[in-house]
């Protein structure tokens, strides 16, 4: 027995290393990317009013690395996803999936939160989070997870729509999505055009990165360093500007982080796409690697979750001196990274013994019998 659970051990390994594991890496470092931001994001007090240049420069690479890490983490999906035969019930099924991930950690925290509330450790609506809990997707609870499952279940038919298009015309939608969602919405106050968020600036997203898949030729490693240099740059010099003028033109050092305050918003979809593509050029496999990242997912919703956000950046646990040191930051964010990552693992081999390897199988079972009564 013990040396059928070593064959077994090592076969799931070496199964899990056939993945690309440069581009599980970037999902782990998007996330660690995304943390930063949200550390950022809660004190933003002290980024803006942070007299220190490089701290400030610092706080806001942070920031600003939130959006690029949410443009990597879909497009990781979506470059997959465009060359897949997506029918209904694929869809469907991954959506039970997630579905079954993200009512896991939200009946959970909310249990959490409601013995918390009582013992007054926490200060929580429970009226709005019951309901935001029971139905998270519904209700929005996060955001990513109820935009990402939408963008699935419209993805059939966004797939045949795109593939009924000839070159021309998604050619010419695409340079409609670049101007009017890209360039003209860097314009302030043009908010009725730049709608672009959710699932609808996923879908978005798809067109563009069909249209390369499907009719460009691959962009050379040079040109996207050089065009990833570009936009880094621009992003760092707007920044510096807004700094330096801000004091004499009263301009609101919100602006700082304009150009990189949404997404989908031009220069962090242009970024996380040319990471993306350099990284999906390095190919090497590795075990633990493809592991970690398989809970990253779990990682976004259990950190960010109202609970666990009061909690780890609201809360007196983070000292206001400490909130601009960028070592402290860097450490913190591993913290957050590993203490979630511990707790998804936990999920995993939970779902692992309750439903086995075969995770969709209970809906599979359901649409059967579903069609059975249908004949």
């Amino acid at each position: 027995m013990i040396n059928n659970f070593y064959y077994n051990a090592s076969t799931r390994c070496h199964l899990a290393t056939k993945r690309n594991s440069s581009i599980e890496l970037l999902r782990i470092i998007s996330m660690l990317m995304i943390i930063l931001h949200h550390f950022v994001y809660a004190n933003m007090d002290s980024f803006l009013t942070q007299k220190s240049f490089l701290q400030s420069f610092f706080l806001y690479v942070c920031f600003s690395m939130g959006k690029i890490g949410v443009g990597i983490f879909f497009i990781i999906s979506a470059w997959y996803l465009v060359d897949k035969k997506v029918t209904p019930h694929y869809a469907m099924k991954k959506a039970w999936i997630l579905e079954k991930e993200i009512l896991f950690w939200s009946l959970l925290l909310l249990g959490a939160s409601v013995v918390m509330t009582k013992k007054n450790l926490v200060t929580v609506n429970m009226h709005s989070l019951i309901l935001k809990s029971i139905f998270p997707l519904v209700k929005g609870l996060w955001w990513y997870a109820s935009s990402y499952v939408l963008f699935l279940l419209l993805l059939p038919a966004l797939r045949i729509g795109l593939q009924a298009l000839n070159q021309s015309i998604h050619k010419y939608l695409s340079v409609l999505v670049i101007g009017v969602w890209g360039i003209v919405a860097l314009f302030p106050r043009l908010g009725a055009i730049n709608t672009a968020n959710g699932a609808f600036g996923m879908a978005l997203c798809l067109v563009l990165i069909a249209y390369y898949k499907w009719y460009m030729k691959p962009i050379s490693s040079r040109s996207l360093i050089c065009i990833l240099s570009g936009c880094v740059a621009v992003v760092i010099a707007w920044w510096a500007c807004i700094r330096l003028v801000s004091a004499r033109l009263h301009v609101g050092l919100a602006y700082m982080v304009y150009l990189t305050q949404g997404w989908p918003s031009l220069f962090p979809c242009i970024i996380s796409f040319c990471i993306f593509i350099l990284f999906s050029r390095l190919h090497f496999s590795n075990c633990l690697v493809n592991k970690i990242a398989s809970c990253t997912f779990g990682i976004y919703l259990i950190h960010t979750y109202p609970l666990v956000n009061d909690l780890i950046w609201k809360s007196n646990i983070v000292p206001v001196r400490m909130s601009s040191n960028p070592f402290f930051i860097i450490a913190y964010a591993l913290l957050i990274f590993a203490i979630c990552a511990l707790l998804e693992f936990a999920r995993q081999s939970l779902f692992s013994f309750i439903f086995g390897k075969n995770d969709g199988k209970t809906f599979d079972t359901l649409i059967d019998k579903m069609a059975r009564l249908q004949q």
